[in-house]
């Protein structure tokens, strides 16, 4: 009997992995393309100039819609291109016959496989040498476009300028998979594709449909907040004809972004997002009744966010409320909400197949790990809606991420404890001052204004109050963040990104996805992503170095304690 192939059927596992690694390094470059080009270049002058260059004024909302899909690609596991063959495991799932199970069923075709004709290592490197020059032609265009002399560019520059965007897409994806193999997929795909395509559109026309609402929903935030402010003050002020709300002493007033569509919008999505990624989990259809939940939150929440905004200016400082209040409280009541409502459905029995029930969590295995750092995120969270161009506050950071490591001690003594020759010690403290020259490089200067009041509220602290606020930050900038910032990015998310039971990972295995995924989002929990990212591979390449986590918290301490010492001999506050 002679075995024949499938023509879809997926790969062996080391060129799956392969196929994984190309998909992301394409990714990182696609989204380091897009930040480029969405940093330097603004399109949306382009809709008023008219002319031949007007339409390509789209192409900011073309960004936006192709950002949301990839988002619902990610959250239904539709877009599996990462996973080389593509296998979809979603509301279908797609297995080594080839069998489409749920909805529909595919039997897989007795074709034999596709065989890729030439060089894979030379059709990659032509594929990328025209990425490169389609990218130098749009780079050419882009400037050209955006100069003082744009609007006489011609329509042929104009069908240029789209050639180079289709020519550096294809060639990029050309250089990623054989051009067979991704027609294969893309069959396969079709029904996932156009459900995350589906989803993802949704989830903008949502966010567009919402700014209709501004009318009735700025009527019903007003009366809402000044029935709320009747509760604590007495001389509430209330001006409907110029949505005015607040006290004799301070008030604001209601304009569309205050109003709450676009938290409506927000959470209605996310929940409708949530109930697709969970739905194993949850009872159908029961479950959609977390979409008006999310939606009434979101809009409660801002009812209470411009409430305890007016109270802020009322009772403590204008200026407080007006700055930092006014642009974090709202992130912090929509995250609240949304996780309240992740966890009620866990725990209701209307709407979980299987209510969760609490658990303790100093015995989760993962705690000790991740409560460090949500405890220093949660306070700072806190902290900052009171912070003016210094905060404050900051003790409270250091004392929440320090109560809890202390917590877990016991746990996180064989994670930390050094084992290792002086000349491994050095070598890890080489690595940070790395990083240190690698922050301060990237670094962007300092706001003239900004700096100027950072230095300004710092001067007008009492000596006492200055001598305590400088040691919490450098106790927490050298002892607290690298160790609770470790156990997180390299002692969980790049062990967890390998196996879903992390605790089998050894701390120094390695693979590609989990490495730059994990520095990714090391670098953007920092204001500089870029020097944040670099060195989140770089504190992984500690751990790689010798499979000890301590030696990346090491490096860490190193980092921040130089810059401590820099930042306070230099009197650069703002790099702090």
């Amino acid at each position: 009997m002679v075995a024949t192939r499938n023509k879809c059927t997926s790969q062996p596992e080391r060129a799956k992995r392969k196929a994984q690694t190309r998909w992301v390094a394409g990714a990182a470059v696609l989204l380091a393309e897009y930040l480029f080009f969405s940093l330097r270049y603004d399109t949306q002058p382009l809709l008023v100039r008219g002319g031949d260059w007007s339409g390509l004024g789209a192409m900011g909302t073309l960004a936006t819609v192709a950002l949301a899909v990839a988002t619902a690609a990610v959250l239904f596991r539709g877009g599996a291109l990462f996973r080389g063959t593509a296998l979809f495991r979603g509301t279908a799932s797609f297995r080594g016959t080839a069998s489409f199970r749920g909805t529909a069923s595919f039997r897989a075709s007795r074709e034999p496989a596709p065989v890729t004709t030439g060089q894979p290592w030379l059709r990659s490197r032509m594929a990328l040498a025209l990425h490169v020059l389609c990218l130098a032609g749009l780079v050419a265009l882009s400037e050209r476009l955006f100069s003082t002399g744009a609007q006489e560019a011609s329509g042929l520059a104009a069908a240029g300028w789209l050639a180079a965007a289709a020519g550096a897409a294809a060639s990029l994806v050309a250089a990623l998979t054989p051009i067979p193999e991704l027609l294969c997929s893309l069959r396969r795909m079709a029904l996932p594709l156009a459900l995350t395509a589906g989803v993802g559109l949704a989830a903008w026309a949502t966010g567009m449909a919402t700014q209709h609402l501004w009318p009735p929903m700025s009527t019903a935030t007003l009366w809402s907040v000044a029935a709320t402010l009747t509760v604590f003050a007495s001389n509430v002020v209330l001006g409907a004809p110029e949505y005015v709300v607040g006290t004799e002493t301070f008030a604001v007033t209601i304009t569309p972004v205050c109003s709450g569509f676009e938290g409506i919008g927000l959470l209605g999505t996310f929940m409708g997002a949530y109930i697709g990624f969970a739905r194993g989990q949850l009872q159908w259809p029961r479950a959609l009744v977390l979409v008006p939940a999310g939606m009434l939150a979101a809009w409660v929440a801002n009812v209470l966010r411009i409430s305890a905004l007016i109270g802020v200016g009322h009772w403590l400082s204008p200026e407080t409320a007006i700055g930092a209040f006014h642009s974090k409280a709202g992130w912090v009541l929509y995250c609240a909400a949304a996780l309240g409502l992740v966890a009620w459905s866990h725990r209701s029995r209307m709407l979980a197949r299987q209510p969760s029930e609490p658990t303790d969590k100093l015995a989760h295995v993962a705690a000790p790990y991740l409560a460090p750092l949500l405890g220093v995120v949660a306070a700072s969270l806190v902290t900052g809606l009171f912070a003016g161009a210094v905060d404050v506050l900051y003790p409270a950071r250091v004392l929440a991420g320090g109560s809890l490591l202390w917590a877990y001690r016991a746990t996180l003594q064989r994670e930390l404890t050094w084992r290792g020759s002086p000349r491994a010690m050095l070598l890890a403290a080489a690595l940070g001052a790395a990083v240190f020259a690698i922050w301060i490089a990237l670094a962007p200067a300092a706001h003239q204004d900004s700096a100027s009041a950072l230095r300004s509220e710092l001067d007008s602290m009492s000596p006492l109050l200055f001598a305590i606020w400088i040691g919490f930050r450098i106790a927490g900038a050298v002892l607290v963040v690298p160790v609770a910032e470790e156990l997180a990015f390299r002692g969980y998310v790049l062990r967890r990104l390998i196996d879903k039971d992390f605790t089998r990972v050894a701390p120094g295995a390695f693979s590609w996805p989990s490495f730059l995924v994990s520095s990714a989002t090391f670098g953007a929990l920092h204001q500089h992503w870029l020097g944040g990212l670099l060195a989140g591979m770089v504190y992984a390449l500690a751990v790689y170095r010798r499979g000890r986590l301590a030696d990346a918290v090491l490096a860490h301490a190193v980092t921040n304690a130089i810059l401590a010492a820099y930042v306070c001999t230099t009197g650069n506050w703002h790099l702090w």
